[in-house]
């Protein structure tokens, strides 16, 4: 039914939207109404199987576990465990909850379904896949998981068409084993000083290595001094530093033929005299033994 506004001395016609005797179209499905997402239908209906229907009610009672196993229970027949409180029968023999929604459970997407079901109106449903020759729009649609020209596709014979298998060319297999890349002689092999990456001890307890030019490349690792060597150090001059083995410098130690060092003293005996004491002089002890007091024995 058309109608007239006026506005600003123009003429306006609206046309109200109607259906059948004049009553406007619903825009939504009733229950029984033809779906395809659950956006098409009344709220609170839901689109299941391809029509609206009533949202079913979960069963919320607790099982009876004398007649079903629970989690963990032993089990042979998908029966045997109780489906009310979502358990499965696994391949180990025992009840678990899938880590997939079941028929009727609650999802989000279809992902969250187990296989063979799919996500509509909010809960887990059975879905057919489409034959060979039957329409789809990606393979997911497809039984055999081929969509070719929006198409669903059969599944290959491979009894009657098995796959062609193409024999490898033994003499470049045993090319390729003789001589792998990562041994390629390099150019300057036996022209040089060494073969590339061997090493050889150098300087003090350094290490030099021979690069890919088949030269020697600098001395790393060097320690301060060479083994045996001697320094004074800072020690007293009745002693000196060794260099050890690993090219460090040891400790202060006596020289070869030092009985002392130049601040030691020896205790000794001088009749009644308490502290009496011997010297260390010119790196020997001394044969006098002295008194405190009068630095000298009576």
């Amino acid at each position: 039914m058309a109608s007239k506004f006026s506005f600003g001395g123009l003429l306006l016609l609206g046309v109200a939207a109607t259906g059948a005797c004049g009553s406007a179209t619903p825009s939504c499905r009733p229950a029984a109404g033809a779906c395809s997402t659950s956006l098409d239908c009344c709220n609170p209906l839901v689109c299941l199987t391809g029509s609206c229907q009533a949202q079913p009610t979960p069963d919320m009672s607790m099982p009876d576990l004398a007649t079903c196993r629970g989690v963990g229970g032993a089990c042979a027949v998908p029966a045997d465990c109780c489906t009310g409180m979502g358990l499965m029968c696994m391949t180990n023999g025992r009840c678990a909850a899938p880590s997939c929604g079941m028929a009727t459970q609650a999802c989000r997407v279809t992902p969250d379904c187990c296989t063979g079901l799919s996500c509509a109106g909010g809960q887990c449903i059975a879905s057919a896949c489409q034959a060979a020759g039957q329409a789809c729009t990606g393979p997911g649609d497809c039984c055999s998981n081929i969509c070719t020209s929006k198409m669903c596709a059969a599944p290959p014979d491979l009894a009657a068409s098995p796959p062609d298998l193409v024999v490898p060319d033994l003499a470049i297999l045993d090319f390729a084993i003789v001589k792998p890349v990562d041994m390629v002689t390099p150019a300057c092999q036996g022209t040089g000083a060494c073969a590339p990456n061997a090493t050889m001890a150098c300087g003090n307890c350094g290490t030099a290595t021979c690069g890919s030019n088949c030269q020697w490349g600098p001395c790393n690792g060097q320690g301060p001094c060479t083994p045996n060597a001697t320094q004074g150090g800072g020690c007293d001059s009745c002693a000196q530093q060794t260099c050890g083995g690993n090219c460090q410098w040891g400790g202060c130690q006596l020289k070869s033929g030092s009985a002392c060092k130049s601040t030691d003293t020896e205790s000794c005996t001088c009749g009644s005299c308490l502290g009496a004491h011997s010297n260390c002089v010119n790196c020997q002890w001394e044969s006098a033994c002295r008194c405190p007091v009068t630095n000298s024995c009576p």
